[in-house]
């Protein structure tokens, strides 16, 4: 297992493409390599990388319209599931019912719940500082505004100002939101220069380049602890961390005054995918009170691994929390589990 290194403490400006900060007054900045070269393609599991960002809603047609009408990505499917043993064992609960719809970027997919035993839940507009999984990420070309398509769909701003907060002037401008139920995401607009130096090409681009997804955001009370149990369960080592405090830029885009955290990522399959984990220090992420549900409302994510069997056995032997053993449901075998703060995620193998 690697042996991961004893960090400082998570951070809010997104990974691949981030460079230091420097330019806001009186900055205090301070970013390092831990094993640059580290990747999900260097772990001796059968973990691929993230297969999907998965939200529970509360109310799934005006979220569907929502996140299509502002991403443009493509509906590929759209069922409901009931009566079902084997959702009831995936999921934890008896006679669970829910509809679902699958949006697909270049990158990865978002997949949108309504579970109807939640159909009463009030949604939990999640602080900026978590804790939990508070968001993931969408990016465009600057000239294909994110922040603009959103806006017109409904989105309300975190973000102070009126376009997204350039950090640095080194061509990545962010900005945070909630979506009509509350849920935070991130967008980021990147300069065309900086997207092709990044390596991004049309592949990575959906209908027209409009955007794509790039991350799972985790905040925590005690991020040594989260980065020690994603490194061993992933078999791969953090490949870059940062403290950042002083910073009006981000003060910005958090929409807090003086902030100051800490951050740490581990690299996933393809140029811009990553486990973002941050821990703030001003305001404190407190610790989280309970373990998320797999129809509780909020984000949740995925790994695709090639043997789910061998990676439930191996999880188990490390202490991880399932749920339930593997079941198929449709043409996936999945099986939930929770890592220490209890954020859920889960394991997803394609059935033969």
């Amino acid at each position: 297992m690697p042996q991961t290194p004893k960090l400082p403490a998570a951070m809010l400006l997104s990974a691949a493409l981030l460079a230091p900060l420097g330019h806001a007054s009186k900055t205090e900045t301070f970013e390092w390599a831990l094993d640059p070269a580290a990747s999900i393609a260097d772990t001796s599991t059968t973990i691929k990388g993230v297969h999907h960002v998965g939200l529970s809603v509360k109310d799934l047609q005006p979220m569907l319209d929502f996140y299509q009408t502002s991403t443009g990505f493509k509906l590929i499917e759209r069922k409901t599931v009931a009566d079902s043993p084997a959702a009831d064992s995936i999921f934890g609960q008896d006679d669970v019912e829910f509809e679902y719809a699958v949006l697909e970027s270049s990158t990865m997919r978002l997949e949108l719940y309504q579970f109807a035993n939640e159909k009463d839940s009030a949604p939990a507009n999640l602080p900026v500082q978590g804790p939990g999984i508070t968001h993931t990420c969408y990016q465009s070309a600057v000239t294909n505004s994110l922040y603009d398509k959103f806006t017109a769909a409904g989105a309300a701003m975190i973000s102070r100002g009126d376009k997204p907060v350039d950090a640095g002037g080194y061509g990545v401008h962010y900005a945070y939101a909630r979506d009509p139920e509350g849920n935070i995401f991130e967008l980021e607009e990147i300069d065309q220069t900086l997207i092709n130096k990044s390596g991004y090409d049309s592949n990575w681009q959906v209908q027209g380049g409009q955007a794509w997804m790039t991350q799972v955001a985790f905040a925590t009370h005690d991020l040594n602890r989260l980065i020690s149990f994603y490194a061993q369960m992933l078999d791969i080592n953090p490949y870059r961390a940062g403290d950042y405090s002083d910073n009006r830029k981000l003060d910005d885009i958090a929409n807090i005054d003086n902030l100051s955290l800490s951050a740490t990522w581990f690299k996933m399959d393809g140029e811009g995918k990553v486990l973002e984990f941050w821990e703030y220090n001003n305001p404190k992420t407190e610790v989280k009170s309970h373990k998320t549900t797999p129809t509780q409302p909020g984000y949740s994510f995925s790994f695709e691994v090639g043997d789910i069997q061998q990676e439930y056995t191996r999880m188990r032997a490390l202490g991880v929390s399932f749920i339930a053993p593997p079941q198929q449901l449709g043409e996936y075998l999945m099986s939930f589990a929770h890592d220490p703060d209890g954020n859920l995620f889960s394991l997803r193998q394609k059935a033969q």
